[in-house]
C-alpha cells in the first residue's frame, strides 16, 4: 500500500532551550494514508535529494525542521513573494530564462545579501541562523515580525500552505512550492551538483542575474532610506515575472553602494 503523507499546519511557538524568548515558526505535523499528497512530494523532491534526510526516510519531524531553516524560510518567501504561475515539473528547466526564475533568484539573493550587511536592517544577522530573521524582516507582508525579526507566516499564507501540502502532488501550486524550495537550497549552495540534483536550472555562468541586491518591489518606487544615504542607492534592473494566476509583473532591484559587512569594510554582497 502506498502511504499518504498528510500535513496539518498550524502556527507554533518554538521554545529555545537557552533563552526564554520565543520564536514563532511553521509546524507541520505528519500522518500517513493511502492517497499521495504534496507533502509526500516534499520528501521525494526536496528532503531526500538535498540530503536533509536519507532517501526513503519518512522522518515525521523533518518537514517542520526544514521549513524553519534558512533555506526553508527563504523558499516559502520566494514562493509567496514571486508566486510563480506554476512549472509543469520541478525538474522542468525550460521555465528558466523567464522573468519568473530571475525574479525568484533576485528575491533569494536580496535576503542573503541583507543577512551579511550590518547597516541595512536595524538588527544584526551574522551567519546562517540569521538568514531566517533577515528573510522575515525583508518580507513583513508575508511574515509577522517583531523587533528581533522573528515571526510566523501570516494567516492567509499559512492557510494556503496548508491547502497546498494537503492537496495532490504535481499540481501547479505544489510544483511551484517545490521549485521555490529547490531554488532557495540552490542559491545558498555554490556547489553546481546541488542545482543538478534538485532539477533547478543554474543561472547563466553560475552567477546571480543581478548583483548586490538589497531591496526589491513591484511598483518601481525608490526604496526608503535615510536622506543622508540616498546617494548610495543604485538601481540594478528588473525582471518580468508571471503573476499568479495570470498576467505578469515587473520586479525591480536596488543595492546600496555603502553597505558594510560585519568584519568592517564593504559588505560581501553576492
Amino acid at each position: 500500500m502506498r502511504h499518504r503523507v498528510i500535513a496539518i499546519l498550524t502556527a507554533a511557538f518554538l521554545l529555545s532551550s537557552i533563552s526564554i524568548s520565543q520564536a514563532q515558526g511553521v509546524n507541520i505535523p505528519v500522518s500517513f494514508g493511502s492517497t499521495p499528497t504534496c507533502l509526500g512530494q516534499m520528501y521525494s523532491d526536496i528532503l531526500w535529494p538535498s540530503g536533509y534526510i536519507p532517501y526513503g526516510d519518512y522522518d515525521v519531524n523533518a518537514p517542520s525542521a526544514f521549513a524553519n531553516t534558512g533555506q526553508g524560510t527563504l523558499g516559502l518567501t520566494i514562493f509567496f513573494e514571486v508566486r510563480p504561475y506554476g512549472y509543469q515539473s520541478v525538474y522542468d528547466s525550460s521555465a528558466y530564462g523567464s522573468g519568473g526564475s530571475q525574479a525568484m533568484e533576485g528575491v533569494a539573493y536580496t535576503a542573503m545579501n541583507r543577512s551579511v550587511s550590518n547597516n541595512i536592517d536595524t538588527s544584526n544577522y551574522p551567519g546562517d541562523p540569521w538568514l531566517v530573521l533577515a528573510t522575515k524582516d525583508m518580507s513583513p507582508s508575508i511574515w509577522t515580525v517583531n523587533k528581533q525579526g522573528t515571526g510566523g507566516l501570516r494567516s492567509s499564507f499559512n492557510s494556503k500552505l496548508i491547502s497546498i501540502l494537503n492537496g495532490a502532488p504535481q499540481t501547479q501550486d505544489c510544483n511551484g512550492l517545490m521549485y521555490s524550495w529547490a531554488m532557495a537550497i540552490a542559491t545558498t549552495n555554490t556547489n553546481s551538483a546541488t542545482w543538478s540534483s534538485l532539477g533547478v536550472p543554474q543561472p547563466a555562468n553560475g552567477s546571480n542575474p543581478f548583483h548586490g541586491e538589497l531591496f526589491f518591489n513591484t511598483d518601481g518606487s525608490t526604496p526608503s532610506v535615510s536622506k543622508s544615504r540616498e546617494y548610495a542607492l543604485q538601481e540594478l534592473g528588473l525582471a518580468n515575472a508571471p503573476k499568479y494566476p495570470s498576467g505578469a509583473s515587473s520586479w525591480y532591484f536596488w543595492t546600496m553602494t555603502d553597505a558594510t559587512g560585519y568584519t568592517g569594510g564593504p559588505a560581501p554582497l553576492m
